[in-house]
């Protein structure tokens, strides 16, 4: 999910969202309306409220209204709440627009609709939901979503119905909603934008990791005992309705959608752990074969978050700058050392090469050479006197 904040813009993107939501929110309503909220008048548990308040937060105010309003109208109609007839409906008071509301409920349909557009307020300035101050935002505009949302309606009921008792509207009817839609949408929808901010569809290097499969399997099974538990236990509290009215396939699909829900978290949970260890141990396997840049030590010491991993990250990626400094130190004092090597072995070897008799006499006679070289006349003479003394009668001289 993008981390930039969301925006009255209404495009295809936005189009495609709200009727997602609208046959999500239709759906999931008629699937759990065999339960009565507990406490309420004529009202079921109806989970399907997390949905346009989750929306909100990720697409912004236009989505979430939408898919609140128009998908509580697409549920109550799949649950005959909703019978199409022509005007005048029954008990009709002559005035129209009382009359359309008592028979339509199209303030709690647009109750409804406000309830998801109020998580979209914050998306406008603040889509980001890593922290625990996100999370305590996104709790305290779920509240005022489920209160305002609620409010709403009910205070039109006042108009429409003149004669029902405020205090019965209030504790009847606004209290067990509000508390109903606050605590689904408190329990289900943080979870929910954490993974999605963390969630990273584009890579599936995550699904290898074996940690991440035993921590599927671990939720998964915690999450299958009791979500069984309780359907058994419900279709036994309805007794013969369950079985003659098809409850039970509604039962059987909620739990299905309940352990989907557990699942697709619990994925999302699971790559948040395993996607920085396994770049973790991506990056101790390329320092090891001296693969490791220094982008990549700079992109793990630049990791954010304040949880562990996200810290580790960093202190591996200091770690991992300072061997890399050490070895490029190391190397650098190595090659200072082989010039200073090579330097004696070529003393060495040019000490070997003069110090010997044969190298002596070589200069010896290449100082004669030269000194000849600077006097030729000295040199003619010495030949002359050379010469002179082998003519002379008695000489020793030796003649070769």
């Amino acid at each position: 999910m993008e981390s930039s904040n969301a925006s009255l813009r209404f495009g295809r993107r936005e189009l495609l969202a709200s009727i997602i939501g609208i046959i999500l929110y239709g759906g999931v309503a008629w699937l759990s309306n065999f339960s009565g909220l507990a406490g309420a008048l004529g009202v079921d548990i109806r989970p399907a409220v997390a949905i346009p308040i989750a929306l909100g937060f990720i697409y912004g105010p236009i989505v979430g209204f939408i898919s609140g309003m128009f998908g509580n109208v697409l549920g109550d109609f799949l649950q005959g709440y909703i019978i199409l007839a022509g005007y005048p409906p029954d008990g009709a008071t002559g005035n129209v627009l009382r009359d359309v509301l008592a028979a339509y409920y199209i303030h709690w349909h647009i109750g409804n609709g406000i309830s998801g557009m109020i998580p979209g307020i914050m998306a406008l300035y603040h889509r980001r939901y890593r922290t625990f101050g996100d999370l305590v935002q996104v709790a305290l505009y779920i509240v005022a979503a489920a209160f305002i949302g609620m409010l709403y309606p009910v205070l039109v009921d006042l108009w429409v119905f003149p004669d029902y008792p405020l205090s019965e509207s209030f504790y009847i009817v606004f209290l067990p909603v509000f508390y109903h839609n606050m605590l689904v949408s408190i329990l289900l929808v943080p979870l929910l934008l954490y993974n999605l901010q963390r969630i990273d569809l584009r890579s599936v290097k995550w699904v290898r990791s074996g940690l991440l499969r035993q921590l599927l399997l671990a939720v998964f099974l915690a999450a299958l005992i009791p979500t069984l538990l309780l359907g058994f236990f419900l279709a036994r509290g309805e007794g013969t309705a369950v079985a003659s009215s098809g409850v039970l396939v509604q039962l059987g699909v909620t739990i299905l959608l309940t352990l989907f829900y557990t699942t697709a978290n619990a994925m999302g949970l699971a790559q948040t752990f395993s996607r920085p260890l396994l770049r973790l141990t991506e990056a101790a396997r390329q320092m090891q074969h001296g693969q490791l840049t220094s982008a990549g030590v700079q992109d793990l010491r630049n990791t954010a978050g304040d949880d562990e991993m996200a810290q580790l990250s960093r202190l591996f990626g200091t770690m991992a700058q300072e061997v890399i400094e050490r070895e490029a130190r190391l190397k650098q004092q190595l090659e200072v050392l082989k010039i200073e090597i090579d330097q004696v072995k070529q003393s060495k070897q040019v000490a070997e090469i003069t110090d010997n008799e044969f190298f002596r006499d070589l200069q010896t006679k290449a100082r004669t050479l030269r000194s000849r070289d600077r006097n030729p006349g000295a040199a003619i003479d010495r030949s002359q006197s050379e010469g002179a003394s082998r003519d002379v009668p008695g000489t020793t001289a030796a003649i070769p």
